[in-house]
């Protein structure tokens, strides 16, 4: 049994089976969609909460876990481990590290470290999952924090949205406000830095977007390095198995997910993202060598 159990948020996009496989603890938000409050991936699935968004003549609400629900979680990772790292969306984007943070300060005693990873979504799970093989291979609590801290700058995540009213309504837009009301029918190709989304390229396809994303990770991917990516898609799977293909053929994947854009993501981006998050790693990588990746990527 590793020593540190590694807890984090459903926003981060990592698939159920990985995330239990690994033993990460996910933490539902709450998601408010048709007068009805729903636990994010626990009794609303992706699937569903899309098609319910189309249908919906009032906008979804989401809110983020209570302290308590972090306390349940913290306390039956100290059941089986020394020690708990948990990982959490970006303080900027919502009070999810806040709530962790209070639950951790009703557990004086006991080592919890919650650490805010200045993203979201994929970018978000990549770090937890990088934590959850430290763990797994030993690390202790610090050294846990020190290989996420060390990603944190090299991880990186685009997506493309289909329209960019559901950030608008949320004020999420940032730096890409400057895209609304143009003209052209564009695909905006968007990144997040520091919790703040950025325009980072543009499309005027679904094919188009592909084809740039893929491009868009050449340009960022270190020679000699292996890929892990986790492919995200908002009721675009098709797109997403695509996507993912050509990563598989190009690159040398060590880590490639597809997984769905969880109901919480969705409610602020609506359907129609396509989107990846990734780093490069070196070829004979592992959580030991994170010290020495600045030399690489």
């Amino acid at each position: 049994m590793a020593r540190v159990g590694i807890v984090t948020d459903s926003t981060a996009c990592i698939p159920r089976k990985v995330a239990d496989s690994l033993g990460i603890r996910l933490v539902p938000m709450t998601v408010v969609i048709g007068g009805r409050e729903y636990l994010d991936g626990v009794d609303l699935t992706p699937e569903q909460f899309y098609e319910m968004l189309l249908a919906s003549p009032t906008a979804p609400t989401t809110s983020h876990p209570p302290p308590g629900r972090y306390l349940e979680a913290f306390i039956q990772m100290l059941q089986t481990h020394e020690a708990v790292v948990c990982t959490t969306l970006a303080a900027g984007l919502s009070g999810v590290y806040q709530s962790a943070q209070a639950a951790r300060g009703l557990l004086p005693e006991a080592t919890v470290v919650v650490e805010d990873t200045g993203t979201a979504a994929g970018a978000q799970g990549l770090l937890t999952l990088a934590a959850a093989r430290a763990a797994a291979a030993g690390a202790g609590p610090e050294e846990v924090v020190q290989v996420i801290r060390n990603l944190a700058g090299r991880v990186r995540l685009y997506a493309s949205v289909d329209t960019l009213d559901y950030l608008a309504r949320g004020g999420r837009l940032g730096k890409a406000a400057a895209l609304l009301g143009g003209k052209l029918k564009i695909k905006p190709i968007l990144t997040l830095r520091d919790g703040i989304v950025y325009p980072s390229g543009q499309a005027r396809t679904i094919a188009g977007v592909l084809y740039r994303l893929v491009e868009m990770i050449g340009e960022e991917l270190p020679a000699g390095c292996r890929l892990r990516a986790i492919v995200m898609h908002a009721a675009l799977p098709e797109p997403a198995r695509d996507l993912a293909e050509r990563l598989r053929r190009q690159y040398d994947c060590a880590e490639l997910h597809i997984t769905a854009f969880t109901p919480v993501m969705g409610a602020h981006i609506g359907p129609g993202l396509i989107g990846v998050a990734f780093y490069g790693e070196p070829a004979q990588g592992d959580w030991r060598l994170t010290e020495d990746l600045s030399a690489v990527l």
